[in-house]
């Protein structure tokens, strides 16, 4: 019966729930989606040990083995060969869903408000990127938000805005279905890709310019993104030189003349201190996460990582003060622009046509200082 139900869900989707190269993968992916088995089902296994490690003081006594534990055992590498990557099996049935439509390539990334994937139009033979929103109320109202923001911003040339392309939108019962352009890969995993060391100066300047670019169309329309980060920036292809990146996720996103103090919006560790004491905001918040961005493009780490608001506030209210002086020009005025993107009076900070004509975008700096180096406290 285990089989048969594995058996209907690559007859509704096309792809097979638990592919795996070797039987550690396919339990892994099984645990990883559906939870493990209880102690005493393992207590009776024969391979139980090959997979599990026992541990008898603990309440959960097995505990299922790390690829590096596994693959110090055994030599082998695990390796990640899902298309359907889920974390629960209810989510099948959005799955199910993409089927009926756009052929369904990947699985990008979900949140709280659904799932993204990668499609192919089978009309166009294109690939696309389709953010599919769950049926719940509150979820479907803040789509139906994010598709007026989406309108107001077809004004622009996403191009010329470095703002993702928005292709439209469909139903599908009671799901909101929002289309965009394909891009290549989001600033974290960019900066990951380099160990998390910082990017030079090179890649720097073009990002953070082509941000501001961004801000600055969103500001000529009245817009504030309200969650600026790097998981919300996209390079468009890696490959290609000079790097181009575009802006994305305008999920909570709203006219500036339409907010309201008190609404949280934005990731603790990227918004701006008045979103975070309930206080009135408006595009100066954006250009407060950008400041936070440019940090951890150039060290490769977060200036104020956080898991909760207190831990957030306390960072921003220690470390807001002089930069030390022994630091190279380059790194000098870096830092100045970082101050005042972190301006803590939404009134006095940076405004994207300041931030472009700021001396940090002097087309001699990269030639003068290719690098920014910012000695780490820890």
């Amino acid at each position: 019966m285990w089989s048969l139900g594995l058996v209907a869900v690559e007859l509704a989707t096309g792809l097979p729930l638990y592919p795996g190269n070797e039987d550690y993968d396919v339990l892994k992916f099984i645990i990883e989606t559906q939870g493990q088995p209880p102690d005493h089902v393992l207590d009776s296994g024969v391979y139980t040990e090959d997979y599990f490690i026992e541990d008898k003081d603990k309440q959960q006594r097995w505990t299922f083995k790390t690829d590096q534990q596994f693959q110090y055992e055994t030599g082998y590498e695990s390796l990640e060969t899902r298309c359907i990557k889920l974390t629960r099996l209810d989510d099948l049935e959005q799955i199910i869903m993409f089927r009926r439509g756009p052929e369904v390539e990947a699985f990008l990334g979900e949140g709280g408000f659904g799932i993204v994937a990668k499609c192919r139009d089978t009309t166009t033979n294109q690939a696309v990127a389709i953010k599919v929103n769950k049926s719940d109320p509150d979820i479907l109202q803040q789509a139906h938000v994010e598709i007026f923001i989406l309108e107001q911003l077809r004004r622009l040339d996403p191009d010329a805005a470095n703002i993702v392309q928005w292709n439209g939108f469909f139903h599908d019962g009671q799901r909101v279905c929002l289309k965009f352009e394909l891009l290549d890969q989001c600033l974290w995993d960019y900066i990951g890709d380099r160990n998390k060391q910082g990017l030079p100066i090179s890649e720097v300047r073009p990002i953070l310019g082509q941000i501001t670019n961004a801000l600055s169309h969103l500001s000529s329309v009245g817009i504030v993104h309200a969650d600026l980060k790097p998981g919300n920036i996209m390079v468009v292809n890696r490959h290609e030189s000079p790097i181009k990146v575009k802006l994305i996720d305008f999920g909570l996103a709203c006219p500036a003349s339409a907010v309201i103090p008190g609404d949280f919006v934005g990731t603790v560790g990227y918004c701006a201190p008045e979103v975070m004491l309930g206080l009135p905001y408006n595009e100066a918040s954006d250009m407060w996460s950008l400041g936070l961005v440019a940090v951890e493009l150039a060290t490769g780490l977060p200036l104020y990582p956080s898991e909760n608001d207190y831990d957030y506030l306390k960072f921003i209210i220690e470390t807001q003060g002089q930069p030390p002086d022994h630091q190279q020009p380059g790194q000098r005025l870096f830092v100045s622009l970082i101050k005042q993107m972190l301006a803590l009076d939404a009134h006095q900070r940076i405004t994207p046509s300041q931030v472009l004509r700021h001396p940090f975008f002097s087309p001699g700096l990269s030639k003068r200082f290719p690098c920014i180096n910012i000695e780490r406290p820890y």
